[in-house]
């Protein structure tokens, strides 16, 4: 038996034990959804240059090696509108938000500060997979 393709989750982290939580939050929340896991921006960026139309959303983590979420943002998030992008990071990377702010300033479908709350996250992945829809 094959679970329902609702589409594909792209999950970029440097850190596999939170793409591993990623991962079975989403499972556990949106099942029927297929996550594609990355651990580095490199091999995300050559991912969002093959096709993306099963692509439903993307969630990046800021710092990590090759390009950083920030910069996956401002490179592909305006060139795949139907995409939200959803930066995840960590407080220490920027205090107040600025990372963040700007992310959304550059096209990103919002941020979201690493604070091991679960319930903030899995609100802002199921806003952000309705916009898809829509």
């Amino acid at each position: 038996m094959t679970k329902e393709n609702k589409g594909i989750i792209l999950v970029a982290d440097d850190d596999p034990s939170l793409i591993k939580t990623t991962e079975m939050l989403i499972d556990m929340g949106f099942p029927g959804f297929k996550i594609e896991p990355f651990e580095d921006g490199t091999s995300l960026e050559e991912r969002l240059n093959q096709d993306v139309s099963d692509v439903r959303l993307v969630i990046t983590d800021n710092t990590m090696p090759g390009p950083n979420g920030s910069e996956i943002i401002k490179n592909y998030a305006g060139k795949f509108k139907q995409i939200p992008f959803i930066l995840h990071y960590y407080p220490m990377e920027s205090p107040f938000g600025a990372v963040g702010k700007k992310a959304v300033i550059d096209g990103a479908y919002a941020y979201l500060i690493k604070t091991g709350e679960i319930d903030p996250f899995l609100e802002l992945v199921e806003k952000a997979l309705n916009h898809s829809e829509s």
